[in-house]
């Protein structure tokens, strides 16, 4: 096999995004640090423009305005957001896929990452853990064999199952 190294290291200091040695596509490791740089605010907005995918993959979102969509990327691309405010963001079953088919109403300081399925498709995930503020007054099934609901009040403490008892 003819040595490659000298061709791959010259094609890295030109700043190629990837370089093909061998029918082996390599990515430099700068091109891959990208996707874990923290990239300028972005104002909350019905359909969020994200920058070049160089600029960054860690944004901090301001204000709350409710989020409905973001900007086209390759699938597979990832970006995860910091809420400063406490936008909406409102659930589409196609393109703005969120957790239990619902929207959510963020809280300021919680972050979510976001997957890009291709064509404007997004999936979103919360990354902090269970904030019980961020629920709602109403009754939950049960699961794993349990009897009744449980039922939550509007601050989100829980109350109870229909039998009186915490399982």
């Amino acid at each position: 096999m003819p040595d490659t190294s000298s061709a791959f290291a010259f094609q890295l200091a030109l700043g190629a995004d990837q370089v093909n040695v061998a029918n082996h596509i390599y990515t430099p490791l700068q091109t891959l640090d990208a996707q874990f740089l923290k990239g300028s605010d972005l104002a909350s907005a019905t359909s969020i423009t994200l920058p070049a995918a160089t600029a960054g993959a860690y944004f901090d979102i301001t204000g709350a305005v409710t989020i409905t969509a973001l900007s086209t990327r390759t699938a597979g691309h990832r970006v995860i957001f910091q809420f400063d405010g406490a936008p909406q963001l409102t659930h589409n079953a196609t393109s703005f896929i969120l957790p239990g088919g619902i929207n959510h109403t963020v809280a300021a300081g919680a972050h979510w990452q976001f997957l890009s399925l291709g064509g404007g498709n997004w999936a979103g995930f919360p990354m902090t853990s269970f904030d019980t503020a961020q629920l709602v007054s109403g009754t939950l099934g049960v699961a794993r064999g349990g009897t009744g609901a449980v039922t939550f009040t509007d601050a989100g403490v829980l109350i109870g199952n229909a039998a009186g008892a915490i399982q």
